[in-house]
């Protein structure tokens, strides 16, 4: 029986909470805290005791976790549905390298499994290189995409400010027509091109977001193709060393072939027999090892082949649902700039039609007193 099949993984529970303390206390060391047990102890007391949360433990067999992970359960609204986050993962350092951290990551799944949960979170620094290899193991997968994103929406953001200032604008433009008729027909082509510079300003915007996305594709892909060719070199250097290493070994198993042959010249018969045998066994090792060498390089290949394609259609969603957002964004932007100008134009009719009519009679008048 193996190492790992002698353990055990667990929720926490009031029985193991002071060993799970003392675990918790060397991993607030490793990350350059001070030890304190006491603090500690208070704090994995109060983590014990929420609902949100679940502290998996690694068991031996006497029972003593040597190891742990926590997930508290979350929100996410662009997901729109509750997250957990794997907050933490540690194993004591003298019981590392035995499969115990996968355990972990496997159990935190069936977990979230368990719970109807379908989105998985976690962080790691960008150096822990080791930590990275376990994690995509298990399918998850670094990302920075939602990085430059964040910087798309700000600039949309800003741009929607802009807009509203625009029709704030407008507002005042409205309260001042009505102050002066003379002053009317002025404010109206101000209006006008207070909208027109609006609508220029978000054509400006909306390019420097399209140039942004088109900015992000293009780092994508030149990350793409430097992937591919460094894994297409490395293809090719590991054909190369197999190659080469096929070539040596034919080599010194042909000098020796010719060095046996040599000291067992008295009894040629004899040792013909068993240097034969042996030949075929070399090659039969060698075709064996052939084989496995290019299951491995069409492993790799098919390996290589799946990840373009996924990083692929992932970039073409992304890009097809920004271009949505921006097109419903202009659509409602105008549509109320739209409103908001007619709402003046019809304030203007109605302000000015009594006025309008109160001239009209006053020119009556005034041709009635000519013909008097």
């Amino acid at each position: 029986m193996s190492k790992i099949d002698k353990i055990k993984i667990t929720i926490l529970t009031a029985e193991l909470l002071d060993e799970f303390a003392a675990l918790m206390d060397e991993y607030r060391v490793f990350y350059g805290k001070q030890s304190n047990h006491a603090e500690t102890h208070h704090y994995v007391s109060a983590l014990s005791k929420n609902a949100n949360v679940f502290i998996l433990l690694v068991l031996l067999e006497d029972k003593k976790p040597i190891g742990f992970c926590s997930l508290f359960q979350s929100f996410s609204s662009v997901q729109a549905q509750k997250i957990l986050i794997l907050n933490d993962l540690y194993i004591y350092k003298n019981q590392r390298r035995y499969g115990y951290g996968e355990q972990l990551l496997d159990a935190a799944i069936a977990l979230a499994n368990k719970k109807r949960i379908n989105f998985l979170k976690l962080e790691t620094a960008k150096d822990n290189v080791v930590v990275q290899t376990i994690y995509e193991k298990h399918g998850w997968k670094l990302s920075n995409f939602l990085e430059k994103m964040g910087d798309v929406n700000d600039r949309l953001n800003d741009n929607i400010v802009a807009l509203n200032q625009g029709i704030s604008s407008i507002a005042e433009m409205r309260d001042k027509a009505e102050n002066a008729f003379p002053k009317i027909s002025n404010k109206i082509d101000d209006l006008v091109k207070s909208v027109s510079d609006s609508v220029v300003s978000q054509q400006t915007s909306t390019s420097e977001t399209v140039k942004a996305v088109e900015g992000m594709a293009t780092d994508i892909k030149v990350a793409v193709d430097g992937a591919r060719t460094e894994i297409e070199s490395a293809v090719l250097g590991l054909s190369k060393a197999v190659e080469s290493s096929l070539a040596e070994q034919k080599v010194a198993q042909t000098k020796m072939l010719q060095e046996i042959e040599k000291s067992l010249e008295g009894s040629r018969t004899e040792f013909n027999k068993v240097i034969t045998e042996f030949g075929k066994n070399v090659e039969t090792s060698l075709s064996d090892q052939k084989v496995a060498q290019q299951q491995l390089l069409d492993a790799l290949q098919i390996s290589f082949n799946d990840t373009m394609g996924n990083m692929s259609t992932t970039l073409n969603d992304s890009i097809v649902k920004l271009d949505e957002a921006i097109q419903s964004e202009i659509e409602r932007v105008v549509r109320e700039m739209s409103e908001n100008l007619a709402g003046v134009t019809r304030q203007f009719v109605s302000d000015y039609t009594p006025l309008l009519e109160k001239s009209r009679l006053v020119l009556e008048l005034a041709k009635k007193a000519e013909r008097s």
